[in-house]
């Protein structure tokens, strides 16, 4: 499993958080992204959770910036529930780089 905040130099995202799992998904219960007291839902493509509202991932993003950690809570499409534990250590400065490459 992977968390990305994709940026691309063409522009076509910016600071676009995602989630990549090692099996497909379940879509009627989507991976949840918690910082804190934070939460983001996401919605479910295959074995991908993406955030739907740009104002959400800007939200989710903003909370990694200042959060220490970050839960990812999934659950497979054979329904198993699975919980992961992100560092936050070295988000800012990786975010302000790829800032700086994107233009």
């Amino acid at each position: 499993m992977y968390f990305f905040v994709s940026s691309w130099a063409n522009g076509a995202a910016r600071e676009q958080p995602s989630f990549l799992a090692g099996y497909e998904l379940r879509a009627d219960n989507p991976p949840r992204a918690s910082v804190g007291s934070d939460r983001v839902g996401m919605y479910v493509d295959e074995r991908e959770g993406f955030v739907e509202e740009p104002r959400e991932e800007a939200r989710l993003v903003d909370a990694m910036r200042r959060g220490a950690t970050m839960r990812i809570e999934a659950v497979s499409a054979r329904g198993t529930n699975t919980a992961y534990t992100f560092s936050l250590s070295g988000v800012t400065a990786a975010l302000r780089q790829a800032s700086e490459l994107c233009r």
